[in-house]
């Protein structure tokens, strides 16, 4: 899979970004991305050092008195719920991805959204293992993406047998058109 960068130029000058949407996010509500369609996200940073992961600097600054703010160029994302301890506010060297959701309650209320155009889709899947009985982790380097025209509406798992790969959501291209307070998902 080729790497790819938070936010790169497009062709057109516009602004491009990849996010992560888990299949339980499609599977619940969230319209499925299609290719050339418009979309509107917000982005929650999840740092980490796994497959989908990028290093880029942020500015940091506090959204409320609970959340943290990133910004780089138009997009913006807070800081995971439970991800540890955000940076403090500034410039921030960070490592990990950015993940898109539509649902109230595990994003902060009022948080502008990424909005703009499908420009790529591709599901995800990956290989799995057990660690503990009924606990199952992913295998570091077996993410996989294949191009879609669309997302699909339901992501059937295979067996978790540590040979299988097992679909789990969409890499998303997004051709940025907004990302300003007040925005919201829709």
């Amino acid at each position: 899979m080729r790497a790819h960068r938070f936010v790169e130029p497009t062709p057109t000058g516009a602004e491009r970004v990849e996010i992560v949407v888990a299949g339980w996010e499609i599977e619940c509500c969230a319209p499925p991305p299609v290719v050339g369609e418009p979309t509107s996200w917000m982005l929650e940073f999840q740092p980490g050092d796994a497959d989908l992961d990028h290093e880029f600097a942020w500015d940091a600054t506090r959204w409320d008195e609970r959340v943290t703010c990133l910004r780089r160029g138009p997009v913006t994302a807070y800081w995971a719920f439970g991800a540890g301890s955000p940076p403090a506010p500034g410039t921030a060297v960070l490592r990990g991805r950015l993940c898109g959701t539509v649902h109230g309650g595990i994003s902060p209320d009022g948080f502008p959204a990424c909005r703009g155009r499908v420009d790529r889709v591709r599901v995800l899947s990956q290989r799995y293992r057990e660690v503990t009985e009924r606990t199952w982790e992913g295998v570091p380097g077996t993410v996989a993406a294949v191009d879609v025209a669309q997302s699909p509406r339901w992501f059937h798992g295979g067996p978790l047998d540590g040979t299988t790969s097992v679909p789990f959501g969409v890499l998303v291209d997004v051709r940025i058109e907004s990302g300003l307070p007040g925005d919201r998902p829709g």
